[in-house]
């Protein structure tokens, strides 16, 4: 039975989403592996956003409005209120539809994997007298993870009543996977047909292995360029980042020196005054420049290793969502290698004039 906080946050994260929503995300949910439309949760992340919002408002605005007008206090609390809590509530939806399509995307992914092997008992049921129907549902073991759990379910329905091509097409066209369209399609024709189902399923398990095997060759032969990247993204760019911010440190601290010994001297003469002063001016906005240019850093080596990653994954998957893992990986490493070598080259030229 369910809590009253459980039931009042269901209903209230079915106020967000009209009748004709409710249908289509229930359906994208299915993709994902979720049977039910979790409104629950749906109203819990909206009061976590509002909390979010709560502390935002209190910690960075509250204190810049002391100085300011009642009237103007009101109406910058109403629009940090709407935009602030529109924009967490934009985040947490793009982090869900993020998660949601690469679960569904390794879902895809593991039902590809297995088509193969369960397409070959497929075969062998057939030729062992049974119809096509119980072939299908005798092959639909556990060990073939999630398509066995989806054939079941089209197997369910052609038991009652449906024809087994529309509850085979039914399957295919809620799963954007080029492969089980193409080959279930060809099993739909000939099934439509009359032909000889055993045969044609044969070729596509053919097919489906030379494909198998031309993606592994293809993935052995970009791994030169793979290492190439890596090692371009992961140690050289922030190496450079880093010694270009040290650089800049031994540029600030040597005009902190000159215009010093050249204040001192006495010089005053047209052009030597001029350095001077631009001297001093360079020099006391050093640490401004310094802390400027290493926040640039940072956010430059990490937007650089996240291009790469997603230009790996490219390369090795044929797709953004396949090499997903590189992304962390190349980011975090980028910017551990980064700060690692600053703070080496900062202690290396520390004998220098730093500024």
């Amino acid at each position: 039975m369910s809590s009253p906080i459980t039931t009042f946050l269901e209903f209230f994260g079915r106020l967000f989403f009209p009748q004709k929503w409710r249908e289509p995300i229930r359906n994208y949910l299915l993709k994902a592996g979720y049977d039910t439309v979790p409104y629950n949760l749906f109203g819990l992340l909206f009061f976590v956003a509002v909390g979010i919002t709560y502390l935002l408002f209190f910690v960075t605005l509250v204190p810049r409005l002391s100085h300011y007008s009642t009237p103007v206090q009101g109406i910058a609390s109403m629009l940090f209120w709407i935009f602030a809590l529109l924009a967490i509530i934009a985040l947490v939806v793009l982090g869900a539809y993020f998660v949601l399509n690469l679960r569904i995307y390794a879902r895809v992914r593991d039902m590809e994997q297995a088509l193969p092997e369960y397409l070959q008992l497929v075969v062998t049921n057939l030729k062992s007298g049974m119809n096509f129907e119980q072939s299908l549902w005798s092959a639909a073991r556990p060990e073939f993870g999630i398509l066995s759990t989806e054939i079941t379910l089209v197997s369910k329905k052609v038991m009652t009543g449906n024809d087994t091509a529309d509850a085979i097409q039914e399957f295919i066209d809620r799963y954007d996977s080029p492969t089980l369209r193409r080959n279930f399609n060809l099993i739909i024709s000939e099934i439509q047909s009359g032909g000889q189902i055993a045969k044609v399923i044969e070729q596509v398990i053919g097919s489906l292995k030379k494909t198998k095997d031309l993606k592994e060759e293809m993935s052995a032969s970009v791994l030169n360029f793979m290492i190439f990247i890596a090692v371009i993204v992961i140690l050289l760019a922030p190496i450079l980042f880093a010694l270009a911010n040290t650089l800049l440190g031994i540029m600030l601290g040597f005009a902190k020196l000159l215009s010093g010994n050249l204040g001192s001297s006495g010089t005053t003469l047209g052009n030597a005054a001029s350095l001077v002063d631009k001297m001093k001016k360079f020099s006391q906005s050093g640490e401004s420049i310094r802390a400027s240019f290493e926040i640039f850093s940072y956010w430059a080596v990490g937007l650089i290793a996240f291009c790469s990653s997603l230009i790996v994954s490219i390369i090795e998957k044929g797709d953004l969502l396949g090499g997903v893992r590189y992304v962390p990986l190349f980011t975090v490493s980028a910017i551990i290698v980064f700060t690692v070598a600053l703070k080496i080259l900062t202690a290396a030229f520390a004998g220098l004039a730093l500024g």
